[in-house]
């Protein structure tokens, strides 16, 4: 009937549906719907970008924003290779070079949000 609102700051809500004792049959249903409400920085995070991709060894990623990030660089198994702690800057670049060719995860996080791209390392 009236719209539910999470109140947590983790956003999970919990519904318990209970019958009267006498009621065996069924009958009613229970319809929930789930609208994401998304922040400024939630959408910014996620759009920042890597160049070039595929890369040969170096790669800069552009930030949308400055704030405080960790920027990590993930092989396939999701193993952490290197990693930068970045504030008031929107440029980074890794250099790959030492690291084989495949696939590898560009891993945004700030103290709310996390966000990952692929990109692919071929010489």
């Amino acid at each position: 009937p009236n719209i539910v609102t999470a109140t947590n700051s983790n956003g999970v809500l919990t519904f318990e549906f209970l019958a009267d004792e006498g009621v065996t049959e069924s009958g009613w249903k229970a319809i929930l719907s789930c609208n994401t409400v998304t922040s400024l920085d939630e959408k910014s995070i996620a759009n920042f970008s890597i160049f070039p991709n595929p890369t040969k060894d170096v790669i800069s990623i552009s930030l949308p924003n400055s704030l405080n990030t960790r920027i990590s660089v993930c092989n396939i198994l999701g193993k952490e290779l290197i990693h930068k702690e970045v504030s008031n800057s929107t440029k980074i670049t890794f250099n790959l070079s030492d690291y084989d060719n495949g696939i590898y995860f560009i891993n945004i996080t700030n103290e709310t949000l996390n966000s990952s791209k692929k990109i692919i390392l071929q010489r």
